[in-house]
Formats: structure tokens, sequence, C-alpha cells
């Protein structure tokens, strides 16, 4: 009977044991959560800094723009100049900004740099191209899209997929969807993210993509 209780409490002893191992499993997953959860809001409350400078420059400027236009009698002399310093303002904008299409943007910009240099070109037509770049990338930051595209991560050139969520976030998933990463505006780099992050990404693509 004796030997019967001591194994009952040797085992009764190791499964609380267990439980507290479980226990403490948990905490420590909770603890690391708690971590990663914090470095994100840090990371994010940094980004929202640095969009809230850009909104309010943007403000700032829309404003400055639209007591020209009501202040001013718009003629060709003074239609010119304004739509080159709209440019020159689009090109710093998309110069701070996420680096999404970055080849598509920069061919863009080139374009009209070329077209406003154009002696055929009316100075009418010149500005509302100019305006409609403006809004197309004002449009960007109102929509999610999902494209392909090359990235150099750790020196090495690969293919992946990319997911832009307005300006908010700008993430990628390698094409095996093993690895993913993000845009850390505040450092101007690519930051890899790992496999949990992968998954993320792969649910914002199928929302993306109205699968999910």
């Amino acid at each position: 009977k004796a030997v019967g209780l001591e194994t009952k409490a040797v085992q009764a002893a190791a499964a609380s044991q267990q439980r507290i191992d479980a226990l403490k499993d948990e905490a420590e997953s909770l603890a690391a959560a708690e971590r990663n959860t914090r470095a994100t809001l840090s990371n994010l409350q940094a980004y929202d800094g640095e969009v809230g400078k850009l909104v309010a420059g943007q403000r700032d400027e829309l404003q400055g723009l639209r007591r020209q236009i009501a202040d001013i009698d718009v003629t060709e002399r003074q239609l010119l100049p304004l739509a080159r310093r709209i440019l020159a303002d689009l090109g710093d904008f998309v110069a701070r900004d996420l680096p999404f299409d970055a080849k598509a943007r920069s061919e863009r910009l080139a374009g009209l740099h070329a077209m406003m240099d154009a002696p055929s070109v009316p100075v009418a037509d010149k500005y509302r191209r100019v305006m409609q770049a403006y809004r197309r990338e004002l449009g960007y930051g109102y929509d999610v899209d999902v494209y392909r595209g090359s990235l150099s991560v750790g020196g090495a050139e690969r293919q992946v997929e990319f997911l832009r969520i307005g300006r908010i976030a700008l993430l990628y998933r390698s094409r095996d969807g093993r690895e993913a990463g993000y845009w850390d505006s505040a450092q101007r780099r690519w930051v890899p993210g790992g496999a949990a992050l992968a998954h993320e990404v792969a649910r914002g693509m199928a929302m993306a993509h109205n699968q999910a």
C-alpha cells in the first residue's frame, strides 16, 4: 500500500510539473507576443508621424495652390511655371514615398519633364497632364494593389510579390511563400519579417483579389 501511495504521489507530482511547464511556456509566449506588438506599435507610430508630415505639407501646398489660382488671372505665362513647380513637388513626394511601382512612376515623371520642354505641346496640355499625374499619385492612397517585381534582399536579387495597402504599408512575399518583409519608412529599408508575416501577407493578397 505504501508503495502504491508513493507511486500515485510521484505521478501526481509529474502531472503538476507538466501543468507548471505548460503555464510557463504559455506565459513566455504571451510575453513574446506582447513585445512584438509593442515593437509593431512603435514602428507604426513612427511611420504615422512621417505620413502626418507629408499630409500636412500636401494640405499647405494645396491651400497655397488654391490661393494662387483664386488670386491671379491665369495666363500661359503664369501657368507654365506653376506646372513646373507642381511637377517638382510631385517628384520630391515620390522620392520620399513608399517605393512601390518605382520604375513606372519614375518613367512617368521623366516623360512629364521631357514634355515640359517640348515647344510643340500647348501650355494648357502640359498643365492638364501634370495635374493628371498629381491626381493619380493621390489615388494610390485609397486602393490596395498586388503586383510582381524584383527586390534586392541581403545583397541577393529575387522575384517577389508585393502587397501595397494604400500608403499605409508596403510588404513583399517570396514566390515560394516562405519569406516576407516590409518597408520601414523610418529607416528607409526593407525589413525581413519571417514565416508568420508571410502568412499574413498571403491573407492580405487574398483580400486584395477578393478571394477572402
